[in-house]
């Protein structure tokens, strides 16, 4: 029975925005079904957002698979390291569930994906430096989550990356981009990371979302006149170091 009813599911497997939901049992029959068998390895797309299932991602996936949606739902755990398996993926959606611990390294080799979407879970640590051999992505979205650490500047290498989210998390130091990186995005968002500022030199705080993000270093008045001081009082002991060597010497 939980065959045929995994066979039935897997068909018709988009269920999003739907009457119909998921539940817990029968989300478990779909892990079950990917890990067990290899029976739907022709699967190429599964969409079960906003179904309300529970429970855990599965171990092992159907090969070639390309679109990945589980979005809107109440999928606890990790993301498993498998998923990069998945060689051909070139869109992955599991925002907007209660993932937790950190994203990854080996999701770096998922050199093909396009769309990744983490958004509104409890992902925690750092941007994985894997990631800087995605040259594919155009749509990236970590926000609102719990991600620390500062933000890798390979992203300004991804000349592809159109949709940027980092908002909502707990990043910090300075922001390594500059305005020709920005400029060319279509959205950018990095506003509330308490932590996190940018260098008004390489960045206008019109470029993208910086308006509740802090300047790392703006010089003022009172910046100069130091700075002025200080070079003079600089010179004024030259000079009087000059003029002891010279009546020394003679």
């Amino acid at each position: 029975m939980e065959t045929v009813f995994s066979l039935i599911l897997l068909l018709t497997f988009s269920l999003s925005c739907s009457s119909s939901k998921l539940d817990p049992t029968q989300f478990k029959i779909l892990q079950s079904s990917f890990n067990i068998s290899n029976q739907f390895h022709n699967l190429t797309a599964l969409n079960i957002s906003n179904a309300n299932v529970s429970g855990f991602l599965p171990i092992n996936w159907p090969k070639n698979l390309v679109f990945i949606d589980l979005s809107l739902n109440s999928i606890q755990g990790t993301i498993p390291e498998s998923i990069s398996t998945l060689q051909n993926l070139l869109y992955l959606n599991l925002s907007s569930n209660s993932l937790h611990d950190s994203i990854p390294n080996s999701i770096g080799d998922m050199i093909m994906l396009k769309n990744l979407s983490l958004a509104s879970n409890l992902l925690s640590g750092n941007i994985p430096e894997s990631m800087a051999a995605m040259k594919s992505l155009v749509h990236l979205d970590l926000s609102n989550n719990r991600l620390t650490g500062d933000i890798p500047d390979f992203f300004a290498d991804l000349k592809e990356l159109k949709y940027l989210n980092f908002e909502g998390n707990r990043f910090e130091k300075e922001l390594p981009f500059d305005n020709s990186f920005v400029n060319r995005l279509e959205f950018f968002r990095i506003g509330r990371n308490e932590d996190l500022c940018y260098d008004k030199g390489k960045l206008s705080s019109h470029a993208g979302d910086l308006r509740n993000v802090d300047v790392c270093y703006e010089p003022g008045p009172t910046n100069i006149i130091v700075g002025v001081g200080f070079w003079l009082l600089f010179v004024f002991v030259i000079l009087i170091i000059l003029v002891l060597i010279s009546k020394w010497c003679k």
